[in-house]
């Protein structure tokens, strides 16, 4: 829960808590427009999780919108690659240099690639021999979940 400190008790209410979380806040004329997170009056009480996850809800709020923008605009790209594809194929065009932009057209081709846990499995000493270990920076990984793609 987000407490303020300045506060202890809505004088019209006797809610106990920021503004930003009151039920009655839509037509409250003492509501407190200030975002809990960056007012620094507000407390935040509860587990690490609900504590963190009360401070960082407008930041995930705003990744989730970017990420619905951004995979609606990866999704337009998509088409219009293909039907740039198809264009270039229909003409036999390979490569158009542009002044806005560079297009190469790469054919359809095969490749060769190792099958790991086969290798691993069959042959481990090759396996150990050939593997190379490397450090990974850690990050934040994000995921929209299915409901909120749209």
């Amino acid at each position: 829960m987000i407490k303020c400190q300045i506060m202890d008790a809505c004088e019209k209410n006797g809610f106990e808590g920021c503004c930003e979380s009151c039920p009655d806040k839509d037509g409250c004329d003492l509501v407190c427009t200030d975002k809990s997170n960056t007012c620094g009056n507000a407390t935040f009480e509860g587990t690490t999780l609900e504590v963190f996850q009360t401070k960082a809800m407008v930041i995930m709020n705003g990744i989730a919108d970017v990420m619905k923008q951004k995979a609606a605009i990866e999704e337009n790209e998509k088409a219009m690659r293909m039907q740039l594809v198809a264009a270039m194929e229909e003409h036999d065009i390979t490569k158009v240099d542009h002044e806005i932009l560079k297009i190469n057209y790469i054919k359809p081709t095969t490749k060769t690639s190792i099958d790991s846990k086969k290798l691993k499995e069959t042959y481990p000493h090759i396996y150990d021999e050939c593997s190379k270990i490397s450090n990974v920076k850690g990050y934040v990984k994000i995921e929209l979940k299915k409901e909120n793609k749209q």
